[in-house]
Order: C-alpha cells, then sequence, then structure tokens
C-alpha cells in the first residue's frame, strides 16, 4: 500500500505519466532518417536501411537520396516493428528496402533524406559544449578526440577554442581560453578526419547533438551551431 506524504500536493505518478502529450512529430519537413544498421539480404531486395524517421514521411516507390554518398534509390517496401507497412512518419522506427542502388553505398552513421533537400556534409565544426566530470586531462587546442553525431563517429581534433560561458546566463565570460576543464562550457571548433551528415541544432535536433569521448569515455556534449565550409 503506498501512502502519501502530508506535503505533497501533487498527482500520484501514473497519473502524472496520463498528462504527458505525445511529442511533436515533423510530418510536414523534409524527409530525414539517419541509418543506424544495414541489412542486405536477398529476400528483401539490394539492401536495406534501419532507422528512425527524424522527419518527414516515406512510402513505396519514392525516390529517396543516400547520404553521404550522394546516390539516388527508390524505396521497394517499408517494415515497422517488424510488419509490412504502406507508409511511415516522423518517430517511426522502419526498415526501408532500396532499389536500383550500389549497396556498398548505403551505411551506418549516413542518412536517407529527399533528393531535393539534401543533408549538409561536413568535416569542420563550431560546437556549443558542456564539458563533464569525467574529464581528467583539460582539453587544449590540438586535444585528439572521437566526434559522434547521431549513429557516425570520427577522429576529431580541437582547433579552436572560441570562448568560456557563464554557466547562468550562457554569455561569454572569457574569450580564447587556454584550456578547458570539468564542468565548463564552451564554444569551441573541431576538425574531423572525415566528413559526416550533420545539421545545425536549430535545423534539426537528431543531426545537431554531439558528443565529445577518449579513452572509451564521454568527456563533453554539445550541439552544432555553426557548420564550417573549408576554402580549398
Amino acid at each position: 500500500m503506498f501512502v502519501l506524504s502530508s506535503w505533497y500536493q501533487g498527482s500520484c505518478l501514473l497519473d502524472a505519466i496520463d498528462s504527458l502529450q505525445p511529442p511533436k512529430r515533423d510530418f510536414s519537413k523534409p524527409l530525414l532518417m539517419p541509418i543506424c544498421d544495414v541489412v542486405k539480404s536477398s529476400s528483401q531486395g539490394p539492401v536495406s536501411a534501419c532507422g528512425k524517421l527524424e522527419a518527414g514521411a516515406l512510402r513505396s516507390g519514392l525516390k529517396v537520396l543516400v547520404m553521404p554518398s550522394g546516390d539516388v534509390g527508390t524505396i521497394r517496401s517499408l517494415e515497422r516493428d517488424s510488419q509490412i507497412c504502406a507508409v511511415a512518419r516522423a518517430g517511426d522506427n522502419v526498415t526501408v528496402s532500396l532499389q536500383g542502388i550500389d549497396g556498398s553505398t548505403v551505411m551506418a552513421g549516413g542518412v536517407l533524406c529527399h533528393p531535393d533537400y539534401p543533408v549538409a556534409v561536413a568535416k569542420h565544426f563550431e560546437l556549443k559544449v558542456l564539458v563533464l566530470d569525467f574529464l581528467t586531462i583539460p582539453i587544449v587546442i590540438g586535444s585528439q578526440l572521437e566526434f559522434h553525431i547521431h549513429h557516425a563517429k570520427e577522429a576529431a581534433r580541437v582547433v579552436k577554442i572560441i570562448s568560456v560561458l557563464d554557466p547562468k546566463t550562457g554569455k561569454v565570460s572569457k574569450k580564447a581560453p587556454r584550456c578547458l576543464t570539468s564542468k565548463q562550457s564552451a564554444i569551441i571548433e573541431v576538425a574531423l578526419d572525415g566528413t559526416v551528415c550533420a545539421e545545425e541544432f536549430t535545423n534539426s535536433r537528431a543531426l545537431g547533438r554531439a558528443f565529445l569521448r577518449t579513452l572509451g569515455k564521454t568527456v563533453a556534449v554539445g550541439i552544432v551551431t555553426r557548420i564550417i565550409e573549408d576554402q580549398e
């Protein structure tokens, strides 16, 4: 038997859960589906991409753009929760069977998107990060880290520490610090060894969240605030 304390005047747990509203899904926005796994099976077609639809919708027969390769394929069939379906919408976890495309160009860490709205592909980013307690060695310019974003990861290097942010106001408290230590918020730039599909956080939360790891531990979490185009 559960007894509520006299000081608590709120709802019980189950009532509070029942009152939660479902999240709003971006049905009307262009297709965006990060690929978490790839299945090659003769019974399903040349190649199948698995992932969660973050925006837009899918149906059989539609053309989709596979990034970062830039190849276009056709949806042969869809499965949602291991059941064949005609249409899938943002929020659904799906398996998309593709045809008319080289299976080697479909890979985990890639993204399915609308042919008219390709996702950005880059290797140089400005990030707003929060350094975690797991950090044992300060982050300095030149620090080698692993950059993780949705299902993609790449070796990365810190190329600039732009500023430290005040944790209460979010405003710049110090420009161009020499290093970052635990519990600090900052704006930094990182350069990756290879390209990844990404978007600024204001455009796509799913493709705009980033994590920095080293020695098997996450040392900083953050968001993409700017995609930097390197000059050749």
